[in-house]
């Protein structure tokens, strides 16, 4: 079966639901949701964009954020809001790095949930904002 870019994120929205989470779940959670928002993200900045990010050799999480952080076009509405997007997947990314790979910090529902919000904000802001400024 076929999952889209939202599977992720509906996951992390089911689980924060239920009262008997862990560390371990929250990091999973902030994990998946920040792998649903990089999906969507790349496939906007390559295929709407045409950005080309996914070829781009290096670190590819990185070059998704830089490349939007300084993305330049004519229409200045448009501009600073591929800019705002680049930058929450700056801030998402560095969380998502604290979840995989720090263990000797402890996260826990509040870090998860911000994450989680944060997402559907990246989501938002695809869907309405940046649709009325190509409009």
């Amino acid at each position: 079966m076929a999952i889209t870019n939202n599977c992720f994120l509906n996951w992390s929205e089911e689980c924060l639901k239920k009262d008997d989470l862990c560390e371990t779940d929250y990091r999973t959670i902030i994990s998946r949701s920040y792998y649903s928002a990089y999906h969507e993200v790349l496939s906007l900045a390559d295929n709407e964009l045409g950005l080309g990010v996914g070829s781009m050799v290096g670190p590819s999480h990185l070059k998704l954020s830089e490349t939007l952080t300084n993305f330049i076009c004519d229409d200045k509405s448009r501009q600073k809001v591929i800019r705002r997007i680049g930058a929450r997947m700056s801030a998402l990314h560095s969380m998502r790095i604290r979840a995989d790979y720090y263990f000797d910090l402890t996260l826990n529902d509040i870090e998860a949930k911000s994450l989680v919000k944060n997402v559907n904000d990246v989501f938002r802001i695809i869907k309405f904002e940046l649709q009325e400024s190509a409009a």
